[in-house]
């Protein structure tokens, strides 16, 4: 299981990082911070598979179809408590 953050670089533009490489976004542009962003625990081989499929599926081009898209790949959101 890996811990994945999606993150929101604008309305069209969602993309998806491993913990450590988003925290080495941020750490090279702290204002990434400031960006919208979900975390899901999500299982390696479907972390690949999104990947892979990301741009061709289009699930980054709304929040709606990457949240739907992670689903069913068997994402968890990591929520806060």
């Amino acid at each position: 299981m890996v811990r994945v953050v999606l993150v929101g670089w604008s309305d069209g533009d969602w993309k998806l990082y491993r913990q450590p490489q988003w925290m080495a976004e941020v750490r090279r542009d702290p204002t990434a911070s400031t960006l919208p962003r979900r975390h899901f625990d999500l299982e390696e081989s479907a972390f690949q598979q999104a990947l892979k499929a990301w741009d061709r599926e289009g699930a980054g081009s709304s929040l709606q179809l990457a949240l739907e898209f992670l689903g069913r790949l068997g994402g968890v959101e990591a929520l806060r408590s």
